[in-house]
C-alpha cells in the first residue's frame, strides 16, 4: 500500500507538472517577445497606459481556475486508473511470489525423496553385491564338492574294477582246476581201470564233496552278489540322493539368478524412473529460473518505473516551489530582462523557509534581492506529493524569464 501511495502521488505530481509545463508554455508564447524601439533621434517615448478592467481580470483568472479544476479531474481519474493498474499488477506479483514459493517447496521435497531413493538403491547394491558374492562362494563349494565326489567315483570304480578283475581270475582258477582235475581223472581211467569201481566210488564221493563245495561256493557266490547288488543299491540310492542334491542346488541358483535377474530389471527400472525425475527436476529448474527471469525482468521494470516517477516527483515539487516564487516575486524597477540566478533555500517540515542565500549571483544586486524576498514571501513552502523527494535544503535556478 505505500508503494501504491507513492506511485499515485508520484504520477499525480508528473500529471501536475505537465500541466503547469503547458500553461507556461502557453504564457511564453503570448509574451510580446519583441524588443523595444530606440528612437535614433533619443527623444524620449512616452508611455502609453493600459487600463485593464478588473473584471475581465477576474473572469480569466476563474476561466484558468475552472480548467485548472478540469485537468485536475481528468488527473485524478488517470491515478485511479494507475492504481487500479499497480493493484492488479500488485497481486500479480503476490500470486507468483506464492507460486514460486510452491514450487520450490515442492523441490525441496523431491530432491529428499531423491536423495531417499539413493540411499535405498545403496543398500539395494550392496545387498546385491553380497548375494553376488555368497552365490560366488557357493559356486566354488559346488565344484569343490562335484570335484570330490568325482574322485570318489572314480576311486570305487577303480576298485569295483580290481574286485571284478579278482573274481574273475579266481573263477577262471576254479575252471582251470576243475578242467585239470577232470583230466587227471580221465588220465587214471586210461591208465588203471583196474581200480575203476574203487576209483569210482572214491571219485563218485570226492565228485559228491565237490558239488558239495561247488554248491557251498555258489551259496557263496550267491551271497556275494546279493550283498554287491545290496551295494550297488545302496550306491545308486546316494547317487539319486546326490543327483537330488545337485538338482536342488541347480534350482536353487536357478532362483538366485531369476532374483538377480529380478533385481537388475528393478534396478534398470529404478534408472528409468531416476531419469524421469531428473528430467523433471530440470523442467522445474528452467521453469524456476524462467520464472525468476520474468520477476527480475519485472521487478527492474517496475524500479525503473519508481525511479522516473521519483525524477518526476521532483522535478513537479521543484517546479511548484519557482511557480509560488514567480507569482510572489516583483520585478524591481530599471532591472533589464534576462537576469537569472541560482538560490539556496533551507526549509523544515512543513515547509517554512528558515534561511536563503544567492548561490550564483545574476550579477544584480536589487535582482538578487527580490528573488530572496519572494522565497521568504512564498513560505510556506509548497509540500511534495510524494513525501520522500522532500529536502531540508532546495537550489533551484530562478530565470522568470525562463
Amino acid at each position: 500500500m505505500k508503494f501504491r501511495r507513492l506511485f499515485d502521488n508520484v504520477s499525480a505530481g508528473f500529471l501536475a507538472v505537465v500541466v503547469h509545463l503547458l500553461f507556461v508554455v502557453v504564457l511564453i508564447l503570448s509574451l510580446d517577445w519583441t524588443p523595444d524601439r530606440i528612437d535614433a533621434s533619443g527623444a524620449p517615448t512616452p508611455l502609453q497606459a493600459v487600463v485593464v478592467e478588473e473584471h475581465l481580470v477576474e473572469a480569466e483568472i476563474q476561466r484558468l481556475q475552472e480548467r485548472e479544476r478540469e485537468k485536475e479531474q481528468d488527473e485524478q481519474a488517470r491515478i485511479r486508473e494507475l492504481e487500479s493498474k499497480l493493484e492488479e499488477a500488485a497481486d500479480k506479483r503476490q500470486r507468483e511470489e506464492e507460486r514460486l514459493a510452491e514450487l520450490q517447496a515442492r523441490l525441496e521435497e523431491e530432491r529428499q525423496r531423491a536423495a531417499l531413493e539413493r540411499e535405498k538403491r545403496h543398500d539395494e547394491s550392496e545387498q546385491l553385491a553380497i548375494l553376488k558374492q555368497r552365490q560366488e562362494e557357493e559356486e566354488r563349494r559346488l565344484a569343490q564338492l562335484a570335484a570330490k565326489r568325482k574322485a570318489e567315483d572314480e576311486r570305487k570304480r577303480r576298485a569295483e574294477e580290481e574286485r571284478r578283475q579278482l573274481e574273475e581270475a579266481r573263477l577262471q582258477a576254479q575252471e582251470d582246476k576243475r578242467r585239470l582235475d577232470q583230466e587227471n581223472l580221465k588220465t587214471e581211467l586210461e591208465t588203471s581201470r583196474l581200480e575203476e569201481d574203487r576209483r569210482r566210488a572214491e571219485e563218485e564221493k570226492r565228485l559228491a564233496e565237490e558239488q558239495t563245495r561247488q554248491a557251498e561256493e555258489e551259496r557263496r557266490q550267491a551271497e556275494e552278489e546279493k550283498r554287491l547288488a545290496e551295494e550297488q543299491k545302496r550306491r545308486a540310492e546316494e547317487l539319486k540322493k546326490v543327483a537330488e542334491e545337485q538338482k536342488r542346488k541347480a534350482e536353487e541358483q536357478k532362483r538366485k539368478a531369476e532374483e538377480a535377474k529380478r533385481l537388475a530389471e528393478q534396478q534398470k527400472r529404478q534408472a528409468e524412473e531416476d531419469k524421469r525425475k531428473a528430467e523433471q527436476a530440470r523442467e522445474r529448474e528452467q521453469a524456476e529460473l524462467a520464472l525468476q527471469e520474468a520477476l527480475a525482468e519485472e521487478q527492474l521494470s517496475l524500479d525503473l518505473t519508481r525511479r522516473s516517477l521519483r525524477e518526476k516527483a521532483k522535478a513537479e515539487y521543484v517546479f511548484q516551489i519557482r511557480s509560488k516564487v514567480e507569482r510572489n516575486w516583483i520585478r524591481p524597477a530599471g532591472t533589464p530582462k534576462g537576469l537569472k540566478c541560482l538560490i539556496r533555500v533551507e526549509q523544515i517540515p512543513g515547509g517554512e523557509v528558515v534561511g536563503t542565500r544567492i548561490v550564483q549571483s545574476s550579477g544584480n544586486v536589487a535582482f538578487d534581492r527580490s528573488v530572496e524576498i519572494a522565497v521568504n514571501k512564498s513560505s510556506p513552502l509548497p509540500q511534495p506529493t510524494d513525501p520522500t523527494v522532500f529536502a531540508r535544503v532546495i537550489n533551484f535556478e530562478f530565470d522568470p524569464e525562463g
